[in-house]
């Protein structure tokens, strides 16, 4: 089924303003939400100066009563939402010793709580409505550990085990609404801090894949009706390594580590 009507979360900047911007051109008619009111007002310009169909709205993800606020002004129009995807997400490295219980509790409600309680609101209206496919945004990280992303990995194996479950679940259920998990390796946007102390090494960088083309690797697994989407060569490749040399995988993260070649072959660091 061709996609009419999309609510994206987190779509202001990264995977889902590429995931926005794909889908316009697309022809579907967007609902964009975001805590960023400056990226999306950046993105309604975008759409506009093209004439497409988006409707921006500011609001935190891990607020329901904005979000079925937002829903239900949607619910007026008789817009029927057929593509519902938890994107949002923050960024959480640094060493777990390091991080105080109330940062540890603040990345689950953004990263996790707010994926399970939109996930819930997407499948009511949904279920109403008699289809429509809801994505959830795990990661590589959802499969393979990480070196300082204790908090970040937790969640995305979270979301993983979620989703299989939840379309286990309807699936007996013979729901007509489809529950789809996407994970991405390493993509070319903020939440890695590129070049930051603790961030993705700047000199790693060809390795990293782009937003846009993550995006339309996406779209084209759901235009297939694939459930669960690996975009990213560096996600299958890791995927890859992880499957017939855990051991070796577990060496290659710890180059997350490392600032530059001189420290992987000097080993200074």
């Amino acid at each position: 089924m061709k996609h009419k009507h999309a609510f994206i979360t987190g779509a202001a900047s990264g995977i889902g303003k590429a995931l926005v911007e794909a889908l316009l051109q697309d022809g579907v008619s967007v609902h964009a939400v975001d805590l960023n009111q400056t990226g999306l007002d950046a993105l309604q310009l975008w759409a506009d100066t093209r004439q497409f169909s988006l409707e921006i709205y500011q609001a935190d993800v891990c607020d329901q009563q904005a979000l079925q606020k937002i829903l239900q002004d949607i619910e007026s129009t008789r817009v029927r939402l057929d593509l519902w995807v938890n994107c949002a997400a923050v960024s959480g490295l640094g060493a777990f010793e390091d991080t105080k219980a109330e940062d540890y509790d603040l990345f689950l409600k953004i990263n996790l709580h707010s994926v399970i309680d939109n996930t819930r609101l997407a499948l009511k209206h949904m279920q109403r409505n008699g289809f429509g496919k809801i994505v959830n945004m795990s990661s590589v990280s959802g499969f393979l550990p990480a070196p300082m992303m204790t908090n970040y990995s937790l969640c995305k194996h979270a979301i993983v085990g979620f989703s299989r479950a939840l379309q286990m679940e309807l699936k007996m259920k013979d729901s007509a609404v489809d529950i789809v998990m996407v994970a991405p390796g390493f993509v070319d946007t903020a939440i890695i801090n590129k070049g930051g102390d603790l961030g993705f090494p700047e000199w790693m960088s060809p390795l990293l894949s782009k937003p846009e083309a993550v995006a339309n690797e996406i779209l084209q697994g759901l235009r297939k009706d694939k459930t669960e989407i690996f975009p990213t060569w560096n996600g299958k490749l890791m995927m890859l390594l992880q499957k017939f040399s855990p051991h070796m995988m577990g060496k290659n993260s710890q180059l997350l580590l490392k600032k530059s070649w001189k420290d992987v072959i000097f080993n200074l660091n």
